[in-house]
């Protein structure tokens, strides 16, 4: 099998210099920029409006160390140690 693929790539010998890219090349290349361009600003503005829409939520905590509990004061008396 190899033999007769090797034979099929040796018969069909391409010219570098005839070969050129097809226009379609350039307009679905010019595509995928566009979109990319579009769902790259339909992203940051969705962030935009998440991050308006959060508002006051963004804030509640102050101190980044605050967990919210304390491990030596709040203590349960009904647990068991360990």
């Amino acid at each position: 099998m190899h033999g007769v693929l090797a034979a099929v790539l040796a018969a069909a010998e391409v010219d570098p210099d005839a070969m050129r890219p097809s226009p379609l090349t350039s307009v679905v290349v010019g595509f995928l920029l566009v979109a990319t361009a579009l769902l790259i600003w339909s992203f940051l503005r969705h962030l935009r409006r998440a991050q308006a829409n959060l508002g006051p939520a963004r804030a509640t905590t102050a101190d980044p160390s605050d967990t919210g509990t304390d491990p030596v004061t709040d203590t349960d008396p009904d647990a068991e140690s360990p």
